[in-house]
């Protein structure tokens, strides 16, 4: 806002009136500073603007003060209400952040950004949703975690929420937004005008932000609107910022937000960018510095000792040998360790500790930098949040006990879109008996609780209901309908830990082999796989499994089978058994189930890590579904709180706000740091009283 020249068009500064208006009640006697800029809106027929005087400049400039320093302008606090209004044109993208406090919108951050070449060129309806997307990640500190409102001026984007066919561009959005907890309300255009502004009016790349802000204020912000960083940057003293330029955003440390520091009033120093003055002056602060310094000279320390230490324009430094190369490093008091490191791990994009500590031997020197290097790693939060998981996994394995009981425990999923085709059967749910490994295919239009409840139907009208239903946390089984129609039909109904396909191995093993079979049948039958759905079951149930070593056909109904289309000789060569004694074959099958779950345990559980179990109130961090996100979006979001143990190495989690909760096993989630996990660490308070 600050940045942008005066309007030269009438339709630029309506669009301003627009932004401005939409916050008046919080700035007092807001007609009379507006009078000037209304007085050029009236009678004005050429659409232009040729009389800018100083007295709508100083108006401009006054509603710029006030709408980005409080009240209009206030800190984020995620106990309100959040809101994101976003807006798109062929210009630019704009977007503002906001907090709704007694029915008042509070603006927290704007958002403004150029469009590309090729972006300009979208359809709108295109446009609208980048903006979404655009002004999320922008807001992605803020918004990760939280539960917020998007309001669009493009109702059809509110539609794509419940389209199943969108092109690939727009699908590879929303597979990026569905990592985020909000929804998405249509505000017409004409009630939208603020954030209109903001995409018609985008700064151009390269601009910086401005300085004041609500949670900045370098100077008076009435003596920094419109001017630039250096004229800013002079009004400061030369000990605030060395005569560098002021850094338009704060670094953000690992586990605290750290704001920018150079307000002139209360005399904070940004700590990354430590001048020599503030560093010796942190020195002398240091009373075991300050305590090596006084002695250096005298008999009080060995000669040898004193040797490996150096002043250099006054500020102490350490002699050290590091991979053969001789080096004099000045020693860090202990309120700058957390800066300084901090510092290194950003400037490094958050290389490993012992890149980190590497680094950090080239240029500084304290006592046990390693141990506190890769404690600082450790807990770092944004290596937490944005790096894949490596090393050994805190997993076990926990076999389900199988009962020799045919359909007595059954696993069930249902497949991804198998086709393209429209009018057509995609999906295939895929029933698994635990015990005989018989399988049960039934296909289905779509992935609703509905359907869900006619392929349960279809298998209860078989094999009569089950015991027990092992499924996963997908929506058509979540439904309140299918597990009102479990209930009925006293189906005790087990939901997997979100991630943990392990849980469901049963017919997940199957999938892979299901998708193959399937394909064959496209390639080289005169038929379609849905037609070829009942011969491809009879194929899976007429084979012998590979851990009970006899078919599913045998186990279930004590009978030997064949494929369909297999051809056989007749009884008198051939010495195949059709019937058997299925007692003993499933005392057989029990045995060899039980010993291949054992093996199977101990060959899972060799090389992982040992389990540090969280403890109820722990705050965590979830693991993002690769299927729903881009390749550099965070790895993992939250927090979230850890509210009941479960059995296996399970828990049950609820958001901040206590909206949602969730079941995740502990492979897939990594605990928050503590503020005292990263060892000592300055205090601001202090610094702030210097």
């Amino acid at each position: 806002l600050t940045r942008l020249p005066p309007p030269s068009s009438l339709k630029s500064l309506r669009s301003f009136i627009g932004l401005a208006t939409y916050f008046r009640s919080f700035i007092r006697d807001f007609s009379s500073i507006m009078a000037p800029l209304y007085q050029l809106t009236r009678n004005n027929t050429d659409g232009k603007i040729e009389n800018w005087t100083e007295e709508h400049e100083k108006a401009r400039q006054k509603i710029i003060t006030h709408l980005t320093s409080s009240p209009v302008l206030m800190i984020f606090d995620p106990q309100y209400p959040i809101e994101l209004h976003t807006d798109a044109s062929a210009s630019g993208y704009g977007a503002i952040l906001l907090h709704r406090i007694d029915k008042k919108p509070r603006p927290v951050a704007y958002f403004s950004k150029r469009t590309t070449l090729t972006e300009s060129k979208y359809h709108s309806y295109h446009l609208e949703t980048l903006s979404v997307v655009k002004a999320i990640k922008h807001f992605n500190n803020y918004l990760q975690g939280q539960s917020f409102t998007v309001f669009t001026d493009c109702e059809s984007l509110k539609a794509t929420q419940n389209k199943q066919d969108i092109i690939p561009r727009v699908q590879k959005w929303w597979a990026f937004l569905q990592g985020y907890q909000f929804t998405m309300e249509f505000r017409p255009g004409k009630r939208m005008a603020h954030v209109d502004f903001l995409s018609r009016h985008p700064l151009e790349a390269g601009i910086l932000e401005p300085v004041n802000s609500a949670t900045t204020s370098p100077v008076e912000s009435s003596n920094c609107i419109g001017m630039k960083y250096e004229e800013v940057s002079s009004k400061l003293p030369s000990h605030a910022n060395n005569g560098k330029k002021i850094r338009p955003h704060g670094r953000k440390r690992c586990g605290f937000s750290q704001q920018p520091t150079t307000q002139v009033e209360n005399k904070k120093v940004n700590l990354t960018t430590v001048s020599p003055d503030w560093f010796l002056a942190e020195q002398h602060r240091d009373p075991l510095i300050s305590e090596i310094v006084a002695k250096l000279g005298s008999d009080d320390i060995d000669e040898e000792i004193q040797n490996t230490y150096e002043l250099r324009s006054g500020v102490l430094c350490r002699n050290i040998q590091r991979h053969a190369r001789n080096r004099c490093l000045p020693i860090v008091p202990q309120s700058l360790k957390w800066s300084i490191v901090n510092n290194i791990h950003n400037s490094i994009f958050h290389l490993g500790w012992e890149k980190t500590l590497e680094t950090l031997y080239e240029h500084y020197w304290f006592e046990h930098m390693s141990k506190f290097v890769r404690k600082f790693v450790d807990n770092c939060v944004t290596c937490k949040m944005a790096k894949r998981d490596t090393g050994p996994r805190q997993v076990e394995l926990h076999p389900i006990p199988k009962k020799p009981i045919p359909w007595h425990t059954v696993h069930l999923d249902i497949t991804g879109k198998l086709s393209g085709k429209r009018d057509t059967r995609d999906y295939l749910f895929v029933f698994i008996d635990a015990f005989t490994k018989y399988c049960l295919l039934v296909p289905t239009h779509k992935l609703e609780a509905i359907n869900a409840i006619r392929s349960l139907r279809s298998a209860i009208s078989l094999f009569g209901p089950m015991q027990k239903l092992i499924v996963d946390q997908g929506r058509s089984f979540t439904a309140r309908d299918f597990q009102e129609f479990c209930e009925k039909s006293q189906i005790e109904v087990h939901f997997i830990a979100t991630g943990s396909a392990r849980a469901n191995g049963q017919v997940e093993r199957i999938m892979g082999t299901l998708k193959d079979m399937l394909t064959v049948a496209e390639m080289h039958e005169n038929r379609s796989w849905q037609e070829a759905v009942g011969d491809i079951q009879l194929a899976l149930n007429t084979t012998p499994h590979r851990v009970t070593k006899v078919s599913p056909m045998e186990l279930m109904f004590g009978r030997v089978s064949r494929p369909r289309e297999l051809i056989v000789m007749d009884e008198e060569v051939s010495s195949t058994i059709s019937q058997v004694d299925v007692d003993t074959i499933r005392e057989q099958a029990c045995a060899k189930i039980t010993v291949s779950a054992e093996s199977s345990k101990i060959q899972f559980d060799k090389g992982k890590a040992k389990i540090i179990p969280f403890a109820v109130g722990d705050l965590v961090y979830l693991k993002q579904e690769e299927r729903n996100q881009c390749k550099l979006d965070p790895k993992y979001r939250g927090p979230v709180i850890v509210k009941k143990v479960l059995p296996n190495d399970r828990y049950e989690l609820q958001s901040i706000d206590g909206r949602r909760s969730y079941k995740y096993a502990h492979d897939r989630l990594r605990k928050v740091p503590n503020a005292s996990d990263i060892g000592p660490i300055m205090n601001l308070s202090d610094i702030d009283d210097e």
